[in-house]
């Protein structure tokens, strides 16, 4: 019983919010609605590791490196949660994930290769040293901050990514 409450004691507790996840996702489903004729994001395997990559540095990563530095932790806890879970995900995430594009048998996949592409350094916490607490709210527009913009703009990382994809679907073919 001492042991127990010793090991609950040394866990460190951390609020997490899966709409966090959502939001770094969102870039990723507006590209996919906006391709409403599907040439370009009906085409993507995620199954395929660097199909997922390229997805993932064109149009995830961009955005996220934009996030103000609060927003991009709660960003980092929420996928460290996702990731390190045995079992479903936050439904918010499975129905974002759904509206990218990406199965429920390739999201695990989608979302492991993510975090160690923004996280490459890190593991995701340990589920025996963490204990979560799931707050699953929509975010307010401030609590999903970005930094000023810099670098390319919407369009032109689109463009940037249709080109990529196409040569790399004509590689594979």
């Amino acid at each position: 019983m001492a042991s127990r409450k010793a090991n609950e004691e040394l866990r460190v507790s951390i609020d997490i919010n899966p709409h966090y996840v959502c939001g770094l996702l969102g870039p990723l489903a507006l590209a996919t609605e906006m391709d409403s004729a599907g040439d370009v994001f009906n085409q993507i395997d995620y199954s395929n590791a660097s199909q997922r990559q390229l997805v993932i540095d064109f149009l995830i990563r961009p955005p996220f490196n934009g996030l103000e530095d609060a927003t991009a932790q709660q960003v980092k806890a929420s996928l460290g949660y996702c990731v390190g879970l045995a079992h479903d995900f936050p439904s918010a995430v499975t129905e974002k994930l759904l509206l990218c594009g990406i199965t429920e048998s390739d999201a695990r996949q989608f979302l492991a290769q993510l975090w160690s592409s923004l996280f490459s350094e890190e593991l995701p916490a340990n589920s025996n040293e963490i204990t979560y607490k799931v707050k699953s709210k929509p975010l307010r527009a401030n609590q999903f901050a970005y930094k000023r913009p810099e670098g390319k703009n919407w369009d032109e990382q689109i463009n940037d990514f249709r080109r990529q994809m196409f040569d790399r679907l004509l590689e594979s073919r």
